[in-house]
């Protein structure tokens, strides 16, 4: 450890001068109170120099600055921003002359192959009537095989598809084959009812009907429960479920008259063929106008019209006549 003596032997004398920070040398008699260092007086005069220097450059960045800000002020487009997005539009607009030549070459391109493609066609087409009015590589021979269809012979009473249970005056004749209403003319009462032979609580069932006399009054195709009566005007009745030809587009659903239901309309006319479908799968009754093509369809509610079900027809003009036809 150092004694006093030793330390005070260390610091400096009074008369000792402190060296210049610059070139070392014991005469520094000035003090940079900035840089807190001693100069001579040379070094010193350098110091100002290198110090009036920078203040000389920081007061040109300064006036260019000024000027810059200026500009930008005055005029908005020269800010650096502006000039990035002026540059971007400038390259974006490029690019796009350059994808709209390239396309218009394409579609050059592509006429010109359309028009080679047109000629190929012209010479196959050419070649395909050579063909046609001189063939060389068909040969006519007749078939051995049998290509007329056969003759079906169908029992309708078997199917079903015969008109049997009558309400109101009998009508039924060939054999159950035609009904003709032979009741007085009323125009808004069905006074009388007919049933086909067929019971059906399973499978899909069809029956088609020529309409061989009307005369615009009303007619009911549709279906009922056997279990519901067969009594004069009975389509009130829950399980009646149809449509009626007539001026009224009158629906039958759970014995309820709905007009117009599901946009039906009334289109039939004499000679018409009317074909009824049952569904006994899906629950439900399809009928179809093979003269317009309009089709309709009902569901039906077993719990309101239980199997079995039978195709069921009511009239209300006396004439009006119908034929089994399939």
């Amino acid at each position: 450890m150092a004694t006093a003596s030793q330390a005070t032997n260390q610091r400096p004398s009074s008369g000792m001068k402190l060296p210049c920070t610059t070139c070392a040398k014991p005469i520094g008699i000035v003090r940079c109170e900035g840089r807190l260092k001693l100069f001579c007086r040379t070094d010193l005069n350098e110091h100002r120099n290198q110090l009036s220097k920078q203040l000389e450059e920081i007061t040109v960045e300064h006036d260019l600055f000024q000027q810059t800000l200026n500009q930008s002020t005055a005029d908005p487009r020269t800010h650096v921003l502006i000039s990035r997005i002026n540059a971007w539009e400038k390259e974006s607009k490029n690019k796009i002359k350059q994808a709209a030549e390239e396309a218009r070459c394409l579609i050059e391109n592509q006429a010109i192959m359309n028009t080679k493609q047109i000629g190929i066609w012209k010479l196959q087409l050419e070649q395909l009537k050579e063909n046609f009015l001189s063939p060389s590589s068909v040969a006519i021979e007749e078939a051995p095989e049998n290509f007329i269809a056969k003759i079906l012979v169908k029992d309708l009473e078997t199917l079903g598809k015969k008109f049997e249970q009558v309400a109101g005056y009998p009508g039924i004749n060939e054999g159950g084959l035609a009904f003709q209403n032979n009741t007085s003319n009323n125009r808004s009462l069905l006074n009388s009812q007919v049933r086909c032979k067929g019971e059906y609580s399973g499978g899909i069932h069809n029956i088609r009907l020529k309409i061989e006399q009307y005369a615009n009054g009303l007619i009911f195709f549709g279906v009922n429960s056997k279990s519901a009566p067969l009594n004069v005007n009975n389509l009130t009745v829950a399980s009646s479920y149809g449509w009626t030809a007539g001026a009224n587009n009158t629906v039958y659903k759970s014995g309820q008259a709905l007009i117009n239901h599901n946009d039906y309309v009334s289109d039939f006319q004499t000679n018409d063929i009317v074909e009824l479908e049952l569904d006994c799968y899906r629950r439900h009754i399809h009928m179809r106008n093979h003269r317009s093509n309009k089709q309709y369809e009902l569901q039906i509610e077993l719990e309101k019209c239980p199997f079995p079900w039978m195709f069921h027809f009511g009239f209300s003009m006396s004439g009006d006549r119908l034929r089994i036809v399939d």
